[in-house]
């Protein structure tokens, strides 16, 4: 359908006009699955790069682009705060300029047609439960042949290697440092839990939250890399605020999920005798007086 008219154009078009006929999209999640199934449903084109994650697909330049749109003020972005910790949901209206600019792209005959299948599918799809829409897009268009076995194995290497860079800087920041190698530690133990998942949609689910939570420990510790672990500024505890939230989030649908699935006791459920030894307990302690 885009023969005619560069990609671009219709890349720009397509998350604005989404917003546009929902009139207003409740979540960032939400509005990923959207745009991805706008496109694929409607088969007006793949505009977008979608890779695998703990929602479905997921686009970074989709949500690079969102970030763009705010700095234009063409989208108005809302912060829920939800009941749980560190859970808040990115609503997304379009300002009155992100409206004349979606009018003035379907000013082009191509676009405009896209608009009415975009309709259609956005009309059926928006006001579906978040669950519903995400096990519809994982039945639909995620193989569940993902070769578990592999990424199960992979996962662990990953994570293995992650805890390596964490404990060679870990007498240099230690709070951040603990709490990741600690969250990376249960998480990699889980693993081996995975049989106790009833399916291959749910096994999926958390072999793609676990590459999440190995994502977001690196960026974290590329982040602390980039500024020197020896050095403290205002601008790396802001770009670290925002990497470590994205990692307790992650973590903390990890147990979330395993738990409610019975596969696992929520952390909060343990003691700390049940986690920990004595001795690691005693270098705690030592670490904490040579802080204080």
């Amino acid at each position: 359908m885009a023969n005619n008219i560069r990609k671009s154009v219709v890349r720009a078009w397509l998350p604005l006009a989404v917003i546009d006929i929902a009139g207003e999209v409740l979540g960032s999640t939400r509005l990923q699955k959207l745009v991805f199934l706008g496109s694929v449903e409607t088969h007006i084109g793949e505009f977008y790069s979608f890779t695998t994650c703990r929602h479905g697909p997921y686009s970074s330049e989709l949500a690079s682009s969102m970030q763009n749109y705010q700095a234009f003020d063409f989208v108005t972005e809302v912060e829920t705060q939800l009941s749980k910790p560190y859970d808040v949901r990115h609503d997304y209206i379009l300002t009155d300029k992100g409206t004349e600019q979606v009018r003035e792209l379907e000013q082009h005959p191509e676009i405009k047609e896209m608009r009415k299948k975009l309709e259609k599918a956005i009309d059926e799809l928006m006001d579906v439960p978040l669950d519903d829409l995400l096990q519809y897009t994982y039945e639909k268009y995620l193989p569940v042949e993902l070769q578990l076995d592999d990424r199960i194995r992979e996962a662990k290497q990953s994570g293995k290697r992650m805890l390596r860079n964490w404990n060679q800087n870990e007498s240099d920041f230690y709070p951040v440092s603990w709490e990741i190698q600690a969250a990376l530690e249960w998480t990699i133990g889980t693993l081996d839990l995975i049989e106790l998942l009833s399916d291959d949609l749910e096994k999926q689910v958390f072999i793609e939250s676990v590459s999440d939570l190995l994502r977001s420990a690196r960026d974290l510790h590329n982040v602390l890399e980039q500024y020197g672990f020896e050095h403290r500024t205002d601008s790396m505890n802001r770009v670290q605020s925002s990497v470590l939230s994205e990692f307790r989030e992650i973590f903390q649908f990890i147990q979330s999920y395993l738990s409610e699935r019975e596969v696992v006791k929520p952390l909060s459920a343990l003691k700390m005798s049940d986690i920990t030894s004595e001795e690691e307990m005693e270098e705690v302690r030592a670490g904490l007086r040579r802080l204080l």
